[in-house]
């Protein structure tokens, strides 16, 4: 039994920890279940990363997908209202071909989670033609939407996006484009949708793009055993060690931008410094926060305790901080099923937070929390957290949960036993045999660590535009970026070979003369470098008005003597006789007409009777070591009065 799981990231971010424990919860019931991510900051056994293959990445591919961000951040990152800040992805964001990875290919079944800037619809159309039942995840509200992660209040998701409030403008209906987009390929796709929440269910059942999908719901799945209630003595320990005792009342939370209206954060600190200013605040109450330190939050520090825990990844350490708070604070307007909550409720501690999203299915008010109404409201959080902090009977009553039935619904073995029921229902062969070359090359790519277990991957090359108005917006910022490159590459150039003259330049390792050769030259010695070609060119910068080059270089030539051809173009411009023994040679170069303009001029040196060196491709003509140049311009000519 193998089940391929995708996700954007391995165990990091909300999703990448829900898609990482689902495949543990798998694995418990005997399924192979490898996570195949694009970012991979852990060293699992079981995930692995996904590369792009260097040889399938090209000047134009790279400039179509620089032409594609730039539409992106021209009408998404710099064209946001102020109703949310929250991440917003076009379904053109990355894009990965991964159907002909082995893992993909065996699977029974393909797992998506959070795949954005990882699978775009080209990858989506790949996947589609394994004939394979794709199984996805929500997180958020992506799928079913235009772009927007959460709606933030629009409904326009159960009809057709048009004008999304979250931008300010669409000249080119991008909002209409990508949801046709996403229409026409879910179209084809045998898509079940899976939710963590009934809330995210019902939506999803409702939404145009997946209306008739099947849409289950099952839980996310935790380590149970990790996060569970500690022992008094422990529990006293760590508190101490961040500085508060028994009689403290300590809130958790976690820090985040400002800038995310979604997560809440700005509210929960007004509603602290409220409390604070009417005098409501408790001395004995203490915060301690998950995250960076948050220079909003210090103002508080005169009126009220703060201790930062930092960013935490591994789930023990969570799991000390979740138990040894007295509750958890989660102010976000807008949620799906937050793994903090049943982390923090299976720790046996109460949360306190918003009624939104999916959060009234884990937390249940007088409880084992509170569920602050309405949503957004900062008096009605304010006092919400009055009431926790100065009521002792209500956190002892909260804290007096049924944490056994949270564990049931959500440990390895229910998550893992639900999935695949729903696996087997959608693929008949779910069980047949695997191919057992395909289980030797994964249990082998297991043992691998580093760089080596990565899995190569074409980049995906193709959109569908619904739109000629859309098509021919991509195709002008593509060509806008060949001509910054163009103009980039000319401006490299121009930096590269000025402040040739008026000074000695050196062919020596390390000489200044280096930068200003092109071609046909061997690497340099201690005194100099050879000619290794019949031709060799030297290329500089020429400014306006000037006619003449006066060379004054320092060499010798392989053999007894060797005439050397100075070209620019095919246009011969001086001729040089050379010695075999070290010797300076003067020599004025005229330059043609049409380099009398100014910029740079390549000269190029021929070596007719270049000497073929012994067991060696290389010929020699010049060994250069000096070289120096002086420009000239022609004397304006005199114009002689007419006579009178």
């Amino acid at each position: 039994m193998l089940v391929t799981i995708l996700n954007t990231t391995d165990r990091s971010g909300g999703a990448g920890i829900a898609a990482f424990r689902l495949g543990r919860a798998l694995e418990s019931q005997g399924v192979q279940a490898p996570v195949v991510c694009l970012h991979r900051r852990f060293d699992d056994e079981s995930t692995f990363r996904v590369r792009t293959r260097n040889s399938e990445v090209s000047r134009s591919l790279t400039a179509y997908r620089e032409g594609i961000q730039r539409v992106e951040r021209r009408f998404i990152t710099h064209n946001r209202t102020a109703r949310s800040k929250t991440i917003f992805s076009s379904p053109w964001a990355g894009g990965h071909l991964v159907a002909d990875n082995p893992f993909v290919a065996a699977s029974r079944v393909l797992h998506l989670h959070w795949v954005n800037h990882f699978l775009d619809l080209h990858s989506l159309q790949e996947l589609a033609s394994l004939k394979r039942p794709v199984v996805w995840t929500l997180h958020d509200e992506w799928l079913y939407t235009a772009g927007c992660h959460y709606t933030s209040g629009c409904d326009q998701y159960l009809r057709r996006c048009t004008q999304c409030p979250q931008l300010l403008h669409d000249p080119y209906r991008l909002i209409e484009e990508w949801f046709d987009e996403k229409a026409a390929v879910f179209a084809d796709l045998d898509l079940t949708v899976v939710t963590p929440s009934a809330w995210l269910g019902e939506r999803a059942r409702r939404s145009h793009l997946l209306r008739g999908k099947r849409v289950e719901v099952i839980r996310n799945a935790f380590d149970v055993h990790t996060f569970r209630p500690m022992d008094r003595s422990r529990r006293q320990a760590l508190r101490a060690r961040h500085g508060f005792d028994d009689a403290s009342v300590v809130l958790g939370f976690g820090a985040q931008s400002l800038k995310d209206v979604r997560k809440g954060y700005g509210l929960l600190l007004a509603a602290l410094t409220e409390l604070v200013r009417q005098g409501k605040l408790p001395a004995n109450v203490g915060l301690m926060v998950f995250g960076t330190r948050s220079e909003e939050l210090d103002q508080l520090a005169g009126h009220v305790k703060v201790s930062y825990v930092g960013e935490l990844h591994e789930e023990a350490a969570i799991a000390d901080v979740l138990g040894s708070v007295d509750g958890f604070v989660v102010p976000s307007l807008e949620e799906n099923y937050p793994n903090v909550i049943i982390e923090a409720l299976l720790c046996g501690t109460p949360v306190i937070a918003y009624g939104c999203g999916g959060i009234p299915e884990q937390v249940r008010e007088g409880e084992n929390g509170l569920l602050v109404m309405p949503v957004g409201d900062v008096g009605a959080l304010a006092t919400a957290l009055h009431r926790f902090c100065t009521e002792p009977r209500l956190r002892e009553a909260t804290r007096s949960f049924d944490r056994a039935a949270v564990a049931a619904a959500h440990d390895f073995p229910a998550v893992g036993a639900h999935t695949l029921r729903l696996y087997r229902e959608l693929a008949p062969d779910f069980d047949a045999p695997l191919d057992p070359v395909t289980m030797t090359y994964l249990s082998e790519r297991r043992r691998v660590r580093g760089a080596a277990r990565d899995l190569l991957a074409v980049p995906s090359h193709r959109h569908h535009f619904q739109s000629v108005d859309v098509a021919t917006l991509v195709a002008d910022q593509v060509d806008a970026v060949f001509a910054d490159r163009r103009s980039a590459e000319a401006s490299q150039q121009e930096r590269l070979y000025k402040g040739f003259f008026d000074q000695t330049h050196r062919f020596g390792a390390g000489g200044t003369g280096l930068r200003f050769l092109t071609r046909g030259w061997s690497a340099p010695e201690a005194q100099g470098t050879w000619s290794a070609e019949r031709t060799a060119g030297i290329a500089l910068e020429v400014p306006a008005e000037v006619t003449e080059l006066e060379l004054a270089l320092v060499g010798q030539c392989k053999g007894a003597a060797q005439t050397m051809v100075i070209r620019v173009g095919v246009e011969e411009v001086a001729r040089v006789k050379l010695a075999s023994s070290r010797a300076r040679h003067d020599v004025l170069v005229r330059l043609p007409r049409a380099c009398q303009g100014g910029g740079i001029v390549q000269l190029l040196f021929d070596f007719p009777h270049a000497q073929k060196e012994p067991n060696s491709i290389r010929s020699l003509g010049l060994y250069l070591s000096e070289l120096s140049a002086t420009a000239r311009s022609a004397a304006p000519q005199q114009t002689t009065p007419p006579a009178a």
